[in-house]
């Protein structure tokens, strides 16, 4: 079934060039040890790639290459939470996604120039294993030493989309210029620059600063987002959730999560109780 909807999508891609035509190619779906020395593509299933292309216009240059590892690759994606109805917590990418994703997003970024940004789309059955999958896009790339991750679809049925009437779906991957309806949320030292726009320092435990704001001789550039609060200005605090059964719940939750992520690898012993630490502090 799966060889025969990739065959039937490889025929459609011909048909129909676009923004989707780099996942249906005739052949196996290369990984990465098989993609060539310089790849700009990398598959992991149907409906799930990554490809190096080039940077919205206007956008600075990046500061890639960057060797991150897959382990630090998890371990930061493993952090983000996309914010549902009655701001319900849950991860953006389930574990066993996060294992076939973060080997490619290493290589993929330690390939990348400065003039490239990387797109992700990474389709998953985020419930049971009978659920249908959901699509996540997204647009990553370094700058100023903060590894950026910009989400467009967060849980797109783009499957049963593509089955139903069998042309390729047309996605978004995040823009720097034009926010989502997405709302992501990421613990410390993860910075949100707009709800669905996660930042993170690359250097070991370094803060995150706003952005300065631009100087004469440094113009400000075309599509970048606006600075998260004015140099000097303390941040905003959120008010106190009500300590309600919901809460609890919530908190139960997120601790039960943190759990799985630690037992799964995605999390060593000391990240795991440093946010435990922050969630039991909360209460």
């Amino acid at each position: 079934m799966a060889a025969g909807l990739l065959a039937t999508s490889a025929c459609l891609a011909m048909a129909a060039p676009g923004p989707m035509d780099f996942l249906y190619t005739s052949g196996s779906p290369p990984r990465a040890d098989t993609a060539g020395a310089q790849p700009r593509v990398w598959k992991v299933a149907e409906f799930s790639a990554l490809r190096l292309v080039a940077a919205e216009p206007g956008s600075v240059p990046g500061d890639h290459p960057v060797t991150l590892n897959a382990q630090r690759w998890r371990s930061l994606l493993a952090q983000v939470e996309l914010l549902g109805e009655g701001d319900r917590r849950t991860p953006l990418f389930s574990a066993d996604e996060l294992a076939e994703l973060a080997p490619l997003l290493a290589r993929a970024m330690a390939q990348a120039g400065p003039g490239d940004d990387l797109l992700l789309l990474s389709t998953s059955r985020r419930g049971n294993l009978l659920s249908t999958p959901l699509s996540v896009t997204a647009r990553l790339f370094v700058q100023a030493g903060q590894l950026n991750l910009i989400v467009h679809e967060a849980r797109r049925d783009a499957y049963s989309e593509f089955r139903a009437v069998r042309l390729l779906p047309v996605f978004e991957f995040g823009s720097r210029s034009r926010a989502s309806a997405t709302r992501l949320v990421a613990e410390t030292p993860a910075q949100a620059r707009r709800p669905d726009w996660i930042t993170w320092p690359l250097q070991a435990g370094a803060a995150v600063d706003p952005p300065a704001a631009p100087s004469a001789a440094a113009a400000p550039v075309v599509g970048s987002a606006p600075a998260v609060a004015a140099s000097g200005a303390a941040p905003a605090k959120a008010p106190p959730r009500p300590r309600d059964a919901a809460f609890y719940a919530e908190q139960e939750e997120r601790l039960r999560g943190l759990q799985r992520l630690r037992d799964a690898g995605l999390l060593s012993e000391e990240e795991y109780q440093q946010r435990r630490r922050v969630i039991l502090d909360s209460l």
